[in-house]
């Protein structure tokens, strides 16, 4: 459990300390575009959206070793590890510990899967040195 989440009084949910602007990209979107999106913006993981859908991920890392290819993001995208919106702060820390990220795809719910924001252990960390 989370140090500061043990003495707030109050819930912290995701939705509180996410970052709600991110950089997304389709399945269709070619790895050379994707690498250049990445680097611009900075990013190492980007969500693949079909819409506002989360349907996949992709790291920097997968996107430069395929650079070569030609290919597009749909054939290098990996399946998603996201957390919820409305799930409280300890949960999804423990699902990136689970799984050994940083960040994290943050979805609104079950149903939509509509992607709504980031979760970075920089986002946890900030939080807690607040709080």
């Amino acid at each position: 459990m989370l140090p500061a989440i043990l003495y707030c009084k109050c819930v912290v949910r995701v939705r509180d300390i996410m970052q709600k602007h991110f950089v997304g990209v389709s399945k269709t979107t070619t790895v050379a575009s994707a690498v250049k999106l990445s680097s611009s913006a900075k990013v190492d993981l980007m969500p693949v959206l079909d819409g506002e859908k989360l349907c996949g991920v992709v790291i920097s890392k997968d996107l430069k070793s395929h650079a070569e290819s030609g290919g597009n993001v749909g054939q290098v995208m990996r399946n998603p590890v996201f957390v919820y919106a409305y799930s409280d702060l300890d949960s999804a820390f423990k699902v990136m510990i689970g799984h050994g990220i940083v960040r994290v795809p943050v979805v609104a719910d079950k149903l939509t899967m509509m992607c709504v924001g980031i979760l970075s252990s920089t986002d946890i960390v900030k939080f807690i040195k607040k709080h």
